[in-house]
């Protein structure tokens, strides 16, 4: 009898551990599941201030800074989630600051996560930056891009050449 008893025990046991447990799993304080952005916040002032890690295509940033802009990461993440160069148009000023910006998208080093056409600025200043393409392509005739108090990863990290034509008046 005790040998019957031992082995319904240990065989409820074994049953008992293939149960799934996922109710019991740590989701984290509120502040830790914070939800990730599909866009951007609207701009004040020709700043836009991020207020959570934010994920968005390259076509949709590029959309967003065709005028010029000022984005404050604000201490979050700025994913870029797919393979496009967001470029900086002719004339105009982008900043990017304090936060960090990450894509993974590409598969070649000379494909730049950001451009600057001819006589546009593009600034950043203390941002984290990953990319597995290049991180910067001055791309025009007096393009300009300024990096401070930065730490980039990148598969090349500038590209500068005017071989695709000339590109000076």
């Amino acid at each position: 009898m005790k040998k019957k008893l031992c082995s319904i025990l240990l065989a409820l046991t074994m049953v008992l551990t293939l149960l799934p447990v996922s109710a019991l799993a740590d989701v984290g304080t509120p502040a830790e599941a914070e939800q990730v952005a599909a866009e951007l916040p609207s701009a004040t002032d020709g700043v836009v201030t991020l207020a959570s890690d934010t994920s968005i295509p390259a076509a949709k940033l590029q959309s967003a800074i065709a005028d010029g802009l000022e984005i404050n990461l604000n201490g979050k993440t700025l994913t870029i989630t797919s393979a496009g160069t967001v470029t900086v148009p002719e004339g105009k000023t982008v900043k990017f600051y304090n936060g960090t910006i990450l894509n993974s998208t590409f598969t070649r080093g000379d494909l730049a996560a950001f451009a600057a056409d001819k006589d546009a600025t593009l600034i950043v200043d203390n941002v984290t930056m990953n990319t597995t393409g290049s991180a910067f392509f001055p791309a025009g005739n007096a393009s300009a891009v300024t990096v401070t108090n930065s730490r980039i990863t990148a598969g090349v990290y500038v590209i500068g050449t005017n071989a695709s034509g000339n590109l000076s008046d």
